[in-house]
């Protein structure tokens, strides 16, 4: 796959690039974490760098292993 600038992609093919389901992208974009535009595609840089940031301030998350 050639990445383009301001390159637009659909959630199956979002998901499998990061080893998510489609669903799981689509759930992401409701909490805000993923953008996508008004057609339903995701852009491609800007929610990798969403995903990647999400995922790092989910492992700095204080875990409280008593609960």
């Amino acid at each position: 796959m050639q990445v383009k600038e301001g390159m637009y992609i659909k959630a199956c093919e979002l998901g499998k690039l990061l080893g998510i389901t489609d669903r799981h992208v689509r759930r992401l974009a409701g909490e805000n974490v993923l953008k996508k535009n008004g057609q339903g595609k995701y852009y491609f840089m800007e929610n990798i760098r969403a995903y990647i940031d999400y995922v790092s301030a989910m492992n700095e998350a204080p875990i409280d292993l008593k609960e």
